[in-house]
């Protein structure tokens, strides 16, 4: 089962600028490649199935209930940031041909609001 563990400690976050989610996730996936690998595994079993279109936040449910019925006492808290969602869902659908259309997904609204900030910090 995946486990994952965060890269760098609360306090080293609170310590560096804010970094948008596409950082983060990048930095997440690299370090967590497992998590992509269970996330496809689950898709093409729900797709075979019949599904031919879902929200990847069931996904990610089903992979904390998973974690946490195989835990033991003592093993690593489970860290899967639903901010991480999008992410996920658009790059599995670029990816994976077989997925391609199959996760429910919104317009992303952070280029507008990096554009802001860039804008901001000019004036």
């Amino acid at each position: 089962m995946v486990q994952l563990q965060l890269a760098n400690s609360t306090d080293k976050i609170r310590n560096t600028p804010r970094r948008s989610i596409a950082e983060r996730f990048a930095d997440f996936h690299v370090q967590n490649p497992d998590v992509y690998q269970a996330i496809v595994e689950i898709a093409r079993v729900m797709k075979g199935r019949g599904i031919h279109k879902m929200g990847i936040a069931l996904i990610f449910e089903r992979l904390r209930w998973l974690h946490f019925i195989d835990s033991t006492k003592g093993a690593e808290p489970f860290k899967l940031s639903n901010s991480f969602r999008s992410e996920y869902a658009r790059l599995i659908m670029q990816q994976e041909p077989s997925l391609a259309g199959f996760f429910e997904i919104r317009e992303l609204r952070r280029h507008d609001d990096e554009h802001k900030r860039t804008k901001q910090k000019a004036v």
